[in-house]
């Protein structure tokens, strides 16, 4: 199912990177890609928190041996709103970067977050390298195209300021995405280790695609 594409206006500009606020009509509404403000962040932050924790238990902590009982405890161990509150300083820690960051966000004619994007600049890479963290959409809105939408316009915030841009898969839907947009699997230990000092230790992504921009 395509998308339509009905409205686009700047919600703020920059000098290399205008963002537009996108409007697509969806079915019987319409969801809305806009740059986040800062109070789209908790929802952000409850929501990445969610499906993060569904994944790791499904992943980690579901057999009985020795590493996934260690996997449980672990996560028992974890203090939740700790973990919700270094989410959402992460966030806002973005949208305070320069232009080579961002944090998009995806709502529907009521205003409810349906899906987000993340994007940010990779520390000391060999060359400039743009990290997509997260893409994801609620199940309900995942029968079109609105993801591959989703990954132009976060890729399209940081156009010129990145060699290459590399994004985490989570899901088989978050892989074929990827690879219709142009990126290849890779295996690196950098980006793993990028990510994995954050949010209490929790961590999910399983492959990494790259492209040269």
């Amino acid at each position: 199912m395509r998308v339509q594409n009905i409205q686009s206006k700047t919600t703020f500009s920059s000098v290399k990177n205008p963002i537009k606020a996108e409007k697509f009509i969806y079915k019987d509404g319409f969801v809305i890609m806009r740059e986040a403000e800062q109070s789209d962040l908790i929802d952000v932050a409850r929501d990445m928190k969610k499906w993060m924790s569904q994944r790791f238990r499904h992943e980690f902590c579901m057999g009985n041996d020795a590493k996934h009982r260690e996997a449980r405890e672990m996560f028992r161990a974890v203090d939740k709103n700790k973990w919700l509150n270094e989410i959402k300083q992460h966030l806002a820690d973005m949208l305070k970067k320069d232009d080579k960051s961002s944090v998009l966000v995806a709502k529907n004619q009521d205003n409810e977050l349906v899906g987000y994007a993340t994007m940010e600049s990779m520390a000391k890479a060999e060359v400039p390298t743009g990290i997509i963290e997260n893409i994801h959409l609620d199940n309900k809105y995942r029968d079109g195209d609105l993801g591959m939408h989703l990954l132009e316009k976060i890729t399209a915030t940081a156009n010129n300021q990145f060699d290459e841009v590399v994004a985490g898969s989570y899901s088989l839907g978050d892989r074929s995405i990827y690879r219709k947009a142009g990126y290849k699997f890779i295996e690196s230990e950098q980006y793993r280790k990028f990510l994995f000092s954050r949010y209490s230790g929790i961590y999910t992504i399983d492959f990494w695609l790259k492209k040269k921009m």
